[in-house]
Order: C-alpha cells, then sequence, then structure tokens
C-alpha cells in the first residue's frame, strides 16, 4: 500500500503502470480502502457462512429479474437471450455496467479508471 498525497505523484504513478495494450503485468481494482477484501458485490450482501446454493438461488433470481426489465432500459440488439446458460457471463457484466450485485469482480489495465472507481462514492 502506498499513500499518494499529490496529483502529480499521482501521475508519476499512473505513468509507471501505463502499459501497452498487450502488457498485463499489472492489474487494478478501483476500491476505497485497501483493506477491503476481493469480494464479488454478490458476496458482500451475505455473511461469512453462507452456503453455496443460497448464493446461487439468489443469483438466479436477480439474473432473471434483471433480465425481465432489461428491454425497458437497453438497445434491443445488445440485450442478449436469457437462455442457454452459456449467455449468463454476458447478462452479468451488463447487470455488473449497472450497478447490479454480481459475481464479478472488476479488474483494469488504466490507474486512472481504479482512480475514478476508488473515490466516485
Amino acid at each position: 500500500t502506498r499513500e499518494i498525497t499529490s496529483w502529480d505523484e499521482f501521475a508519476g504513478v499512473a505513468k509507471a503502470l501505463a502499459l501497452g495494450p498487450h502488457d498485463a503485468s499489472y492489474l487494478l481494482r478501483g476500491q476505497a480502502d485497501a483493506n477491503w477484501d476481493l469480494k464479488p458485490s454478490l458476496l458482500r450482501y451475505f455473511g461469512p457462512n453462507v452456503d453455496a446454493a443460497t448464493v446461487l438461488r439468489v443469483e438466479g433470481m436477480g439474473l432473471a429479474d434483471f433480465a425481465s426489465q432489461a428491454h425497458l432500459h437497453l438497445d434491443t440488439g445488445i440485450a442478449p437471450p436469457l437462455r442457454p446458460a452459456s449467455f449468463h457471463p454476458i447478462w452479468w457484466a451488463l447487470m455488473q455496467h449497472h450497478s447490479a450485485p454480481t459475481r464479478l469482480l472488476d479488474w483494469t489495465l488504466s490507474a486512472y479508471v481504479a482512480a475514478y472507481f476508488a473515490v466516485e462514492r
């Protein structure tokens, strides 16, 4: 963990971490607190002793609810079919983009994108 105290210092760190399009040496997270666990938003809703069946049931209900209302907000060409199950990762990405809790964990190659998500709330 490194505390950065100025924009110039941040820009220097961001430049040092700047990567080419095919170099993934660093993946960054935009978290407001370095002490937070790397835990997807879906799992943050449950206590430590939750069983997998409960998480999968709630995830399925959330996916069905999101998909049933997506046509009200998405261009019809964007929404994937709900079945077969191989399309679920596409739905999860759409849900994540719209701040719904999912099993996905966001990563970026950009220090600027990570900084935005660390301070946006």
